[in-house]
């Protein structure tokens, strides 16, 4: 198993062997200088490179680079290393008393008692007497944190200097006591560029003040910008250029290589992610390049979004796609203004382009470019087009055909409708199945009974937006049949020919006003697995569905529409050979068995207690005659149950806006055409009176027979 990436562990590197980013070589330089100094003055290096861009791994290396070098040196020919990082005590202490409490600490027994006493009394004077510390500070330019300091130190102190010498008489003490020990001590100083401006000003201060010690080599690390920024005062315009009066030489960061970088985050984001599906590897590239290059500047950089992905992926995992994730990051990481538009635009983003207002889109185009700095609107317009190929037809002029945003939801792409919530509520959108549960469902397919329960539970789990969960299974297998393998195909139709009746369910079809029935997404579903099969495989499976599947609205749906396919029935136009999925002998064999199956439902009653009692009765009049279903419903008017049934089942809705109206009514409607081909409207009419004039009959029955009474009648 592979160990993923922890979080944070973009930490400095320490040593030459885990250079990744060029800088070993720098490295050596810089040691090498400080190796090579043939006098035994003080001396100021610094170290200048952007934030972010692994100074404080360049430094690390150049001190394993010194250790390398004074290897086999004598202990008192070796350079020792003190670190003081300012940055640790921003705004807790005097960063002048807290620098020597850092230096004598460090250095310990590896200087002779004289130097050890001689920092420890200098640290002293300097942060216990007022006007030592104002000595101190007046070596340099007046900074307006002079104040601060001295009222800090001499809290710290915590007592009186127990002699009378001067503070110059105790550095003079001190630089003999260093001179004649002729160790070299080099002190870094990192992290500058974090600090607020008048700490800067302070640390700068400090370094001038003791930058004549003998033997002891001082290396700053800093973003010369941000250090040039901070000492600029309006009361000394000259501020920056009195940086180049403490800094002796200097050395430049080498820029990072675009590969090395590169490097670094592929390497980085393989442990982060583990073992991931990049079906298309040219896709991944052309985004990365595109949408998460561009802001991968610096090691930092690199860092910052290694971390986000290892918090947000875990609960993503294998349910969204993998480049556009991490795009879809880069961008909530170093543009989160445009982050934040994409989020609440799902409508103008994905799913294909609304070609009837071109200019509209092209306008939104434009609104996304704006949120971004103009030096990224080229990046960032490159790298919408890969995330939206619906910006493709604004900006580039190009579209795509309905298989293509298919196969991109089959993909589980940012650009899906269906999948694009999961990207920004990092969870699975309610709109899809988790890859998990979808692979469940399809290793049980030849469990036919497994495959209907999990319809039912699924249709029992309700959508905020309306509906149900079945109905998201549905759309996911319509949306997967496509990249189906023939085998594949044959078990889900299997599968659905037996359960299909599972799906149809009032919370499905009446959630939207405007949606597509379920039987007709299901119908869908099944003629696109039937083109998956050869016809030899197609009738036979369709034979066995007839023969015993439960799901009779299922399969006489089916039926009856590939024997549409022939032009078999009524206003019915018969479609190319080539587009028809099974031979009309086949056909005819299917319709003779369905006719039979709907007579058997007849007799044992199960067929006018079905929910698609209508339907059924108008297939059952389709393959048998009329005559046979009208001498059926003419014996169920005998019962006042069985008649308020048929009354109930023929009564269908539509949807109308009235005047003044912002939502469409529901209007009941009665096909009055469709009613005759399966019994007498006057019969059924005239039993309904009867039941409704009865006194024990309930206000339930009574609404039915009211609706079925304006519905044949067209009146709303």
């Amino acid at each position: 198993m592979t160990e993923l990436r922890p979080l944070g562990s973009d930490q400095p590197k320490d040593r030459l062997v885990d250079d990744r980013l060029g800088y070993a070589n720098f490295a050596r330089a810089v040691a090498g200088s400080i190796a090579s100094l043939n006098t035994t003055g003080g001396i100021v290096f610094a170290v200048h490179g952007p934030w972010g861009s692994g100074k404080t791994s360049a430094v690390n290396m150049a001190v394993d680079a010194l250790e390398e070098r004074q290897r086999s040196a004598g202990e008192e020919e070796k350079t020792i290393v003190v670190r003081f990082n300012p940055w640790w005590f921003s705004e807790q202490r005097d960063l002048t008393s807290a620098f020597f409490a850092e230096v004598s600490a460090a250095l310990g027994e590896k200087v002779s008692s004289n130097v050890r006493e001689g920092f420890k009394r200098f640290a002293k004077r300097v942060s216990g007497a007022q006007g030592l510390v104002s000595a101190v500070l007046s070596l340099v330019p007046a900074g307006d944190l002079a104040r601060t300091v001295l009222g800090e130190a001499v809290a710290l102190a915590g007592g009186a200097i127990d002699d009378d010498l001067s503070l110059h008489e105790e550095r003079d003490r001190l630089r003999k006591a260093l001179r004649e020990q002729k160790k070299r001590i080099l002190v870094i100083i990192d992290d500058v560029d974090r600090l607020p401006a008048d700490e800067a000003r302070q640390i700068f201060r400090l370094v001038k003040s003791v930058a004549d010690l003998p033997n002891v080599v001082y290396l700053l690390v800093f973003d010369r910008a941000i250090a040039e920024r901070a000492l600029e005062q309006p009361s000394d315009p000259n501020g920056p250029q009195w940086l180049e009066k403490i800094v002796q030489a200097s050395f430049d960061l080498p820029p990072i290589h675009l590969v090395d970088l590169r490097r670094l985050f592929l390497d980085g984001l393989g442990a982060t992610l583990g073992a991931v599906d990049l079906p298309d590897p040219t896709r991944w590239w052309n985004v990365y390049v595109d949408a998460i290059e561009p802001w991968l500047r610096t090691p930092r950089d690199v860092g910052r979004l290694l971390n986000a992905l290892s918090v947000t992926w875990p609960v993503l995992k294998g349910e969204v796609d993998v480049p556009d994730f991490v795009a879809v990051e880069t961008l909530r990481l170093f543009e989160p203004r445009l982050h934040a538009l994409i989020r609440h635009n799902q409508e103008t983003l994905t799913g294909d382009a609304d070609r009837s207002f071109p200019d509209e889109e092209a306008k939104f185009g434009e609104k996304l470019t704006a949120y971004v700095d103009d030096e990224q609107q080229e990046h960032i317009k490159a790298a919408l087009q890969r995330l939206f190929p619906r910006l493709e037809n604004s900006w580039s002029r190009r579209s795509y055909s309905s298989e293509s945003f298919s196969r991109w939801t089959r993909e589980r792409r940012l650009c899906s409708p269906e999948h694009f919530p999961s990207y920004f509520t990092y969870g699975v959108s309610e709109e899809t199945l988790t890859r998990a549960e979808l692979a469940a469902f399809l290793e049980r397919l030849d469990d036919h009974e497994a495959v209907a329960g999990t319809v039912e539970r699924l249709a029992r789990q309700e959508r905020r937006s309306g509906g149900t969960r079945a109905a998201v299974l549905l759309e996911e297998l319509r949306i997967q049949a496509d990249g189906m393998a023939a085998d594949t195909a044959k078990r889900v139709l299997r599968g659905i020919l037996y359960a299909g009746d599972r799906f149809l369910n009032p919370a499905d079809d009446d959630a939207n006003a405007f949606a597509v029935p379920t039987m007709w997404q299901i119908q869908w579903l099944i003629e696109t697995l039937l083109g998956k099969m050869v016809p030899e495989t197609r009738a036979s499976v369709l034979r066995e569905a007839v023969e015993a599947s439960p799901s009779l609205a299922t399969i006489a749906y089916t039926v009856i529409s590939l024997s549409r396919q022939h032009g078999r029935h009524v206003n019915d136009a018969s479609e190319p050979a080539e587009d028809r999925l099974l031979d009309p002998d086949e056909v005819v064999v299917l319709e003779g068995r369905l006719g039979e199956r709907l007579a058997e439902a007849a007799r044992d009653g199960s067929l006018v207690r079905h929910p698609k009692l209508h339907f059924l009765a108008l297939v059952w009049a389709d393959v048998s005659g009329s005559d046979v279903v009208r001498a059926w419903t003419d014996g169920l008017l005998d019962s006042d149950e069985d008649a308020l049934r048929l009354a109930k089942a023929t009564t269908g809705v539509v949807h109308a806006h009235g005047s003044g109206d912002r939502v469409p009514r529901a209007l009941p409607r009665v096909n009055r055409a469709e009613l005759e081909r399966v019994m007498n409207p006057e019969r059924l009419l005239a039993r309904l009176d009867i039941i409704a004039a009865a006194p024990t009959t309930s206000a339930e029955a009574r609404t039915v027979v009211e609706r079925f009474k304006k519905g044949l009648a067209h009146r709303g």
